[in-house]
């Protein structure tokens, strides 16, 4: 009988029937596996190893992180880590180039743990099969996943049938993927061996029995947990964005069961490869121009549209200089092009040397800011957003009109059937809510309005208190 790392073996290469290895010494022996074929950080070695148990386990998880192995040059070893890595997965599925049909049916059949090669070609391919391809990967990361295509029937036409996606992924190339996928991906950097640094080559006759052997481990393992995995709720990381936690749960939970500090061990090395992925892949063009005016805000209350693009386009290194098509400077125009997607709009403004001119305020962003961008160190209370404005109530149109100005509010505004409410913040007098009235003591129904200017265009603190957009603060 034959030995591997302690483990009695049978002649083939599998465990022998008393053999249930323990979880942590398991995914140490996958380590080992990998460092002594690929030369990746350790991190990334800690990411393998537990992937590798979650596609044994693959049936008891509802999602699957993608591996993305990447580099900036071929010879890096990526091919190589692809080889070894069939090896020990079930249904290991080595592609280097395919068309959307086969692929999807390929999914569909069995769910194979699909490792794809050379994806760089495929980017600089034919567009509409890298769309196709695409769109398989992006659905197939949840267990719902699926793609619909037209079958030929018997006695003729074509009938609409859903192919499941659902499957582990691992996606190899230099180009780097589109970013609807790489939410996806848990990203393995491979750089080329410094010179005397050696990795072991592929030998058959050798590396065929050492991964028999932690396939079948691996394959127990799985199969005496997959209960305890699937009714597994494992906390991640805070650091983590939402669609990181989804699919690096199964990663935890296969941590936190095998123990001897391996769940402390897969949330780190998840952390921190995400963390540099985060300073690589640039951020969607209008996630970067709210990142850039709240710079360009500083501790500003207010600011002119013109003054805000002339800030933008003076940031070295930004878009903003050379935008569009043209590669002119961005205009007052296009900036307020980009805003109205997040329903944010110039309007007249008081600055601070008492001039009335378009520009933006501070608080009609705030809670953009908090829903698109890393809180600021200082950042502590956001805003609500405004209030919405019904369609069927009698809002007079002039006091919507974003230009309109007024002197600063000397009072309250009356607001609601609400008394006693208050809005405290910092730098801000308390304003107190009453039943609605008009400034001339006539009721005005149930709708809000300024007791000032009269204007219903009001907007919701996080207090639950109606400010005037119009006049307050000018």
């Amino acid at each position: 009988m034959n030995e591997h790392h302690g483990v009695p073996l049978n002649f083939d290469g599998a465990p022998s029937q008393h053999c249930n290895p323990a979880g942590a010494e398991l995914l140490d022996d996958l380590v080992r596996y990998f460092a002594k074929y690929v030369r990746v950080p350790a991190n990334e070695y800690a990411v393998l190893a537990c992937w590798i148990l979650h596609c044994h386990a693959f049936k008891a998880f509802s999602r699957t992180p993608y591996i993305n192995v990447s580099s900036a040059t071929n010879g890096c070893g990526k091919t190589q880590l692809l080889e070894v890595t069939e090896l020990v997965v079930p249904e290991g599925l080595l592609v280097s180039s395919t068309t959307s049909a086969v692929l999807a049916r390929a999914i569909d059949c069995f769910h194979p743990v699909l490792l794809m090669d050379e994806l760089d070609q495929l980017l600089a391919g034919d567009k509409d099969l890298l769309a196709a391809v695409l769109a398989t990967i992006n659905s197939g990361y949840k267990k719902s996943g699926y793609r619909l295509v037209l079958e030929p029937q018997k006695g003729g036409g074509w009938a609409t049938k859903k192919l499941s996606t659902y499957s582990p992924k691992m996606l190899s190339g230099i180009s780097s993927l589109p970013a609807v996928t790489l939410s996806r991906c848990i990203p393995i950097t491979m750089e080329r061996m410094l010179p005397g640094d050696r990795v072991e080559e592929i030998d058959e006759f050798i590396i065929e029995p050492e991964a028999k052997a932690l396939f079948h481990k691996a394959s127990a393992w799985a199969s005496k947990n997959l209960s305890q995995l699937r009714a597994a709720r494992p906390a991640a990381p805070s650091e983590l964005g939402h669609r990181q936690r989804e699919v690096c749960r199964p990663l935890f939970a296969i941590g936190d069961l095998a123990g001897n500090g391996w769940g402390d061990r897969i949330r780190s090395a998840v952390t921190a490869l995400f963390l540099v992925q985060a300073k690589e892949i640039p951020a969607d063009i209008k996630v970067e121009l709210l990142q850039d005016i709240r710079q360009a805000f500083d501790d500003k209350d207010r600011i002119a549209s013109a003054d805000l693009v002339s800030a933008l386009v003076s940031m070295e290194e930004r878009p903003w200089g050379a935008w569009g098509k043209s590669r002119k400077p961005m205009t007052q125009y296009q900036l307020a092009y980009q805003l109205k997607d997040f329903k944010v709009y110039a309007g007249s403004v008081r600055l601070d040397d008492g001039r009335n001119l378009k520009g933006y305020q501070r608080k009609w962003f705030e809670h953009i800011w908090a829903r698109y961008l890393p809180p600021t160190d200082t950042q502590v209370v956001t805003s609500s957003q405004p209030a919405p404005i019904l369609d069927e109530t009698q809002f007079s149109g002039r006091h919507k009109e974003s230009d309109v100005t007024s002197q600063k509010c000397e009072k309250p505004a009356p607001l609601l059937h609400c008394d006693d409410v208050t809005s405290q913040k910092p730098g801000d007098r308390v304003r107190q809510v009453k039943a609605s009235e008009k400034p001339n003591g006539k009721p005005s129904g149930t709708l809000p309005s300024c007791g000032v200017c009269g204007s219903y265009y009001l907007y919701r603190t996080s207090a639950g208190i109606y400010e005037c957009m119009s006049c307050q603060g000018n």
